[in-house]
């Protein structure tokens, strides 16, 4: 089995996750192409917007006079305000819905969520995705810049190689906070996924990484975290991850479920605000009973949304991350894979190739070596090989020691 040249947030998540889908993902020679999930390519326009937030926003002046500049588009102010904003947002996911329905490529078309006819989902995200940006921008107006976007880092660690980019990181509180936005509801983030999600230790030994080189960038970079004690201390006893960093996850699609619910009740409310609400408790179930309309709606909620998760990390989170990808690699080279069907396989990118593998006969799961893939599905008489069976010796000739010659009876 061909190992694999990097990690990414992508890969170590995938392995977390199952090892089914990991093995579909990186190791399968057939090489199936993942399906693009409407929470994915939601989740992806939502980080992208606001990666670019900052380059974007601008005067109302300005916002005008680019609509006739011959400027690139990534150079030009779209947006002001947070109705603009969510008016730019929702033109985003517009274009990305014409785009599908041109796609020749099926593996380049979004695979909308069970439940929905046609492109009902799509229609509904875009009804949803302007208000929920104009929701996030006063939350982001408020809090300023972060000191770097997208941060790529490069390592290798445990006899692992590691590549990524940090979501976000900032001052804040005058410690350095390491983001991760999450896109969906944010009742998504439980008490383990707080404590041990894999995706912030491995930001968090990438930043490290970035701090601890040698040479004078590496140098100007911890100084403009102010870290350049923590970068002495770190060349002479060098380690993976700083528990003193901040870490959190940004729940994105917060800010507007808090603002609708301090909303007074409307006389008549809008349809498409009860598909929004109740795709969230459809989802988590996390709701009361026996409410009046729209205020059952509001107040299913136990508790309002947080939009900052905070959460630390340790050196011995990083370890559990390497043992975990190489616990998952030894397994796949050594043919143990099983199927891990549930609820989390709704929202799966490689449903499709999964479903497909686990249907097949048992005698086309054998890799070249002859060890059995997925052999948890044979009965007790078929888990191993049968034994050949020697030839039977040929049958041995008769003879009627009765006769006294060959051409003569018996007496």
């Amino acid at each position: 089995m061909a190992k694999r040249n990097y990690h990414s947030a992508s890969s170590i998540n995938t392995a977390n996750y199952c090892m089914m889908r990991y093995y579909l993902r990186y190791f399968d020679p057939r090489k199936p192409k993942p399906l693009r999930i409407s929470p994915y390519a939601k989740g992806s326009l939502l980080h992208q917007i606001i990666e670019r937030f900052w380059n974007h926003l601008g005067t109302p002046e300005e916002v005008e006079a680019d609509k006739k500049s011959r400027k690139k588009a990534v150079e030009k102010k779209k947006y002001h305000d947070a109705e603009s904003f969510g008016d730019y947002s929702q033109r985003k996911w517009t274009q990305i819905m014409i785009g599908n329905k041109r796609a020749k490529d099926p593996s380049k078309k979004i695979y909308w969520r069970d439940g929905y006819d046609n492109e009902s989902e799509g229609w509904e995200i875009r009804a949803g995705i302007p208000k929920i940006t104009a929701a996030l921008f006063g939350e982001l107006l408020k809090e300023g810049p972060p000191l770097y976007s997208e941060l790529p880092f490069y390592f290798e660690g445990e006899g692992l190689k590691f590549k990524g980019f940090i979501d976000e990181v900032r001052i804040k509180n005058g410690n350095v906070l390491i983001r991760d936005y999450k896109s969906g509801s944010p009742f998504g983030i439980k008490e383990m996924k707080k404590m041990f999600d894999p995706q912030l230790t491995f930001y968090n030994a990438g930043l490290c990484s970035l701090i601890i080189g040698k040479d004078k960038k590496s140098e100007e970079f911890a100084k403009s975290l102010g870290l350049e004690e923590f970068r002495e201390k770190l060349l002479e006893d060098p380690s993976y991850i700083n528990p003193d960093f901040d870490e959190e996850f940004y729940m994105v699609e917060a800010p507007f479920l808090i603002e609708l619910a301090n909303a007074p009740s409307p006389k008549s409310p809008k349809l498409e605000d009860f598909a929004i609400i109740e795709n969230y408790i459809q989802e988590y179930g996390d709701y009361r009973e026996n409410l009046g309309v729209w205020k059952q709606k509001k107040s299913r909620f136990r508790t309002m949304p947080n939009i900052n998760i905070t959460t630390k990390r340790t050196e011995q989170d990083f370890y559990h991350l390497v043992d975990n990808i190489k616990t998952t690699e030894r397994s796949i080279e050594q043919g143990n894979i099983s199927f891990e069907h549930g609820q989390k396989c709704d929202n799966c990118d490689m449903r499709h190739a999964c479903s497909k593998r686990s249907c097949e006969p048992i005698q086309e799961t054998a890799d070249k070596k002859g060890n059995l893939l997925f052999s948890f599905m044979d009965p007790p008489y078929t888990s191993q090989k049968p034994k050949k069976e020697k030839p039977k010796p040929p049958a041995q000739r008769k003879f009627d020691y009765r006769r006294k010659k060959p051409w003569m009876g018996r007496d």
